[in-house]
């Protein structure tokens, strides 16, 4: 009897302990453990805030096949565009449109995953680095000079 209380003392710790780190890597799914790996690399640092329970669509954008961030709005480019064409470009190059640079590119991605805001970040990065196209017509003259 002496020997039988360490045995089931034993399976008791044994069994607490398995249910305490199995509850702790059921915390995190491997597509949240996916998602955290990419936002590691990214230009800017964003925290998963909540996990959905039905999909949405979020938009993230990178630069040359690295990310730069999530968008919380993505309406934000289409007004920076427009503000930034009439800020820097209206004058030189009337009429025309900007868009975003030849690396930058946007994706629209169904996420069960609520992102921090980091926008202004993004919109900042896009600035500094200035990152925009403007969008006008390729002129060829007959001695072969383009403009």
């Amino acid at each position: 009897m002496k020997k039988f209380i360490p045995v089931v003392l034993a399976v008791m710790i044994s069994l607490i302990i398995t249910v305490i780190t199995s509850g702790a890597n059921q915390s995190q799914n491997p597509e949240q453990v996916r998602i955290q790996t990419e936002l590691d690399g990214a230009v800017f640092q964003q925290e998963i805030l909540r996990v959905y329970s039905q999909p949405q669509m979020v938009t993230k954008i990178y630069d040359a096949n690295r990310l730069i961030g999530v968008l919380s709005d993505s309406q934000i480019i289409d007004s920076v565009l427009s503000k930034t064409y009439q800020d820097l470009y209206a004058i030189d190059f009337p009429n025309s449109k900007i868009g975003l640079g030849e690396d930058i590119y946007t994706t629209v991605e169904l996420s069960y995953f609520e992102y921090s805001n980091v926008d202004d970040l993004i919109v900042d990065y896009l600035k500094e680095k200035d990152l925009f196209s403007v969008e006008v017509f390729k002129i060829e003259f007959s001695n072969g000079a383009v403009i």
